[in-house]
């Protein structure tokens, strides 16, 4: 069970976000301050909570400051800021202190869920010895880097794509006459893009018989 204590100087919204807290199974409030003196009192007699949501306009301090206070003096307290400072500065200052997150007012409760969840998996991860790459992306909600697909010798993305592109919009599919003169280039190299994407099963060639000459290979989707 995470322990939350919100800082909090509406009293209004000091209810509803306790409300939306006890609505998520692994989660209390165990005490709710609404001046930045009482939160400090109450960290200084009880065991520290899991998580923190702290509002940055409360009356005695400004929210910025306070956030230090607790950052220098408790170097493992989890905080998400819930505030409806907007300003690229207090934000910025909040990101360097290292919140776990920052939601501006007012928050719906899809959003704030998703914060108190996201908060769940960090704790988790944490609770490991050791720590992965892929495991940090994760907590860093960071995405790989999609590796540059490799074609062979002779083919490249610029011209594939162009390719592509006139293969949807030819119903009936193409030639390499036709492809080349579309795309601007030479028969021999449309022939080429036209077979690698055969290769690769992106397309179907068949042969077609005219009523003279030899027969023509016709290509069009698989």
């Amino acid at each position: 069970m995470y322990d939350v204590v919100i800082v909090e100087d509406d009293f209004y919204v000091a209810n509803l976000h306790k409300k939306y807290v006890e609505q998520l199974p692994n989660f209390h409030v165990v005490f709710s301050a609404r001046t930045g003196a009482e939160v400090e009192n109450y960290l200084a007699s009880h065991k520290q909570p899991h998580l923190i949501l702290l509002d940055m306009y409360i009356p005695d301090v400004e929210g910025v400051t306070l956030l230090w206070t607790l950052r220098e003096r408790y170097k493992t307290l989890n905080i998400i800021m819930i505030t409806a400072a907007k300003d690229t500065s207090t934000i910025q200052q909040a990101l360097c202190a290292g919140v776990q997150d920052y939601l501006i007012k007012p928050v719906d409760l899809a959003r704030f869920t998703a914060s108190l969840a996201r908060f769940e998996m960090y704790d988790k991860h944490l609770q490991q010895s050791q720590m992965g790459q892929h495991t940090l992306d994760v907590l860093f909600n960071l995405k790989p880097v999609a590796k540059e697909q490799q074609y062979p010798k002779g083919i490249d993305a610029t011209t594939l794509n162009k390719v592509k592109y006139q293969i949807e919009q030819s119903a009936r599919g193409l030639t390499a006459v036709s492809l080349a003169k579309e795309v601007g280039i030479s028969r021999s190299t449309a022939r080429r893009y036209l077979e690698y994407l055969v290769s690769v099963h992106v397309l179907q060639a068949e042969l077609l018989y005219g009523d003279v000459g030899r027969p023509e290979r016709y290509y069009k989707k698989a």
